[in-house]
Parts: C-alpha cells; structure tokens; sequence
C-alpha cells in the first residue's frame, strides 16, 4: 500500500493528498512524512519537540521554565488557574496581552500570585520565560 502512496506523491509532485471513502467522501489526509514514518518509524520535527514545555528549576523553589508555545489549557492545568480573559492560544501570547506592549528580555509580569519573567525572546516572539508561584495570601478577619 505504501508503495502506491509513495507512487502517487512523485507522479503529482505533492507531499500531502486527501483519502477518499467508496463514498467519495474524505477519510482523512496522508503525508509523505506518513509513509516515511510508517517505513522507519516515528521521526521529529521543528513541531514536535521532545524538550517538555515546563520544567521545574532545580535551583529555586516554586519557580518553573517555560516555552513560549506553551498552550494556555496546558498552564492553566498545570498551575491550577481558573479563569483567563484571553482568547490567544500561548502563554507568550497572553504575556504580551499583559504587557500590551512587544516584549523585550527581563519583563515581569504578575497575575494572580504568579510572576513572570521573560528570560528570551526572538524578534519580538517569547521563546523562554520563568514562572514563580508565590505564596497566596489570606487576610484574617479578627
């Protein structure tokens, strides 16, 4: 089955094609990268990136290192926040929203009882920052 796959891709000249039912109906679309995975097995791309997109510093407490592309569900996850007034898809994303501003190296940013500083930025994308969680604190009524 490859092989006609792998015949159709260099006869069109293309590196993805839709999948078509006995329906006519489409079943989903293949990639060139499909069949070469399928021949040597699983390969990584700029996309997919073995590096996690939170790690957690060995040197201070409460204090993380994050990817710039890391989702929002994911930090909203994985630091327990409620609710965020921002519809973008990335932290970096919603550090500039805060800033509203393009950021620059050495940013902080605070929300909630979290701080933010922006640790490394290309062009005018954060591609690294540090996360601190501080301690929340409660007033007491006496």
């Amino acid at each position: 089955m490859w092989k006609a796959s792998w015949n159709f891709f260099a006869k069109k000249n293309s590196n993805a094609a839709f999948v078509i039912d006995e329906y006519g109906g489409i079943e989903g679309l293949i990639t060139i990268e499909d069949l070469i995975e399928e021949l040597v097995g699983e390969m990584e791309n700029e996309y997919e990136s073995s590096i996690p997109m939170i790690q957690k510093s060995e040197k201070e407490e409460n204090t993380y290192y994050l990817y710039g592309g890391l989702s929002i569900k994911e930090w909203k996850e994985s630091f327990r926040i409620d609710e965020v007034e921002y519809k973008g898809d990335t932290i970096a994303g919603f550090i500039i929203s805060l800033l509203q501003r393009l950021p620059k190296k050495g940013d902080i940013v605070r929300y909630q009882n979290l701080v933010m500083k922006v640790l490394e930025v290309q062009r005018h994308k954060i591609l690294r920052l540090s996360l601190t969680v501080s301690p929340i604190e409660r007033k007491v009524n006496l």
